[in-house]
């Protein structure tokens, strides 16, 4: 029988109770580690129901559930990512699976929030608004070797009183509903690849076009989930909670395209070029598909919305709807201008014969525009 209690010692983790030791993440041979819904502790509004096999939310008062350090702080430093799965319902009859939902829903879980103790102070590492998506963690490395408060937080229902100055938003209840955990997945910080697109190329800019600046850098909520299971509609890289905002992108203007390698079938939605700083600015929508052999190329001179853009700004990536079950990206590369580098498992066996082939071992004609080979040697073709 699964044990769902507010021990003393998760209650004493929880407040800030210094930990006396560390507790060591055994990871399998995919370098994931698990926690499962055994191994979490709930207080305040949230109860364990064995009948209905989750966590219960009432809608009077705020509550948690957190995982049951025992005690201990935990080493998260080599983690990469962080995915929920299970289910959620609640008591309009809305439902979901943790990870991509539809816009609006109301799951009864809003926050997982990562801290640490620094002397009296708990110090937050990370704070993941929106139980839906799977968050990129490696930005906090640095902090994450003395976790000890891991938990999720209800969400409350709010109402603004008053008018004008004087309004002020109010908690008048919390979401009610069950929470079904089946599963919380820390995947391990792979090693960097020198050409990888990683998540400090993205930047917020004073514009959107090529005479854009830099004004900020470090965003916490972008990244990119390498390695990652994800659905339909998930975000992959860049902007990795909420609206997508113009101005917040990677520019990679002077790169020749884009190579991924992940499962195939996987549908890519890249979204580039948004004309407007604001929320709903126009993005340029591009969907090309990993192919049989785990692989996809996006040459940007090639694609009939980007051939002619002066400048390639990339805000975020999407896995498409209608991705196979547990699609997941392993590598995410940038191509160098003129350069083959970056792309694996290119083979082809006929050469010296004077005939033109693409890095996919296609023979192409004189007009083909992009890396090309012949007679063995590989250059830009324009």
């Amino acid at each position: 029988m699964k044990k769902f209690t507010s021990l003393l010692v998760g209650a004493m983790a929880l407040c800030g109770t210094t930990a006396s030791a560390q507790l060591m993440i055994d990871w399998n041979e995919d370098g994931q580690f698990s926690i499962y819904a055994e191994d979490l502790v709930c207080e305040g509004g949230v109860a364990w129901d064995e009948d209905e096999g989750g966590f219960v939310c009432n809608g009077e008062e705020a509550g948690r559930i957190y995982w049951n350090l025992d005690g201990q702080t935990v080493d998260l430093s080599e983690v990469a990512n962080i995915q929920v799965k299970g289910m959620w319902a609640n008591e309009d009859g809305e439902t979901g699976e943790f990870g991509p939902g539809a816009w609006g829903a109301q799951d009864p879980l809003q926050t997982l929030f990562i801290g640490y103790m620094e002397g009296e102070e708990l110090v937050k590492i990370n704070e993941w608004f929106g139980s839906r998506y799977a968050i990129d963690f490696k930005d906090f490395a640095k902090q994450a070797g003395k976790v000890s408060d891991f938990y999720f937080t209800k969400r409350p229902v709010t109402e603004t009183v008053g008018e004008g100055e004087e309004a002020e938003t109010v908690i008048t209840g919390y979401v009610a509903g069950t929470v079904y955990i089946d599963e919380i997945v820390l995947t391990k910080t792979v090693e960097q690849d020198p050409l990888a697109i990683t998540a400090d190329m993205w930047h917020e800019w004073d514009g959107w076009d090529e005479n854009a600046n830099i004004v900020a850098s470090d965003l916490a909520y972008c990244g990119v989930a390498l390695n990652t299971p994800l659905g339909g509609g998930s975000p992959f890289a860049g902007v990795m909670n909420g609206t997508v905002p113009g101005n917040v992108y990677a520019d990679l203007t002077q790169y020749a395209g884009i190579y991924v390698k992940g499962t195939p079938g996987t549908p890519w939605r890249g979204l580039f070029n948004r004309q407007s700083l604001e929320d709903a600015g126009d993005y340029l929508n591009v969907v090309v598909d990993v192919n049989e052999e785990g692989e996809m190329f996006l040459y940007f001179d090639q694609n009939d919305l980007l051939k002619d853009q002066k400048y390639i700004h990339l805000n975020t990536v999407k896995i498409n709807w209608g991705a196979p079950d547990g699609a997941k990206i392993s590598k995410f590369n940038y191509i160098p201008a003129g350069e083959p580098d970056g792309i694996e498992n290119v083979v082809v066996n006929k050469t010296g014969n004077g005939k033109m082939y693409n890095l996919q071992g296609q023979e192409v004609n004189a007009s083909y525009k992009g890396l090309v080979i012949m007679n063995g040697v590989k250059f830009f073709n324009k």
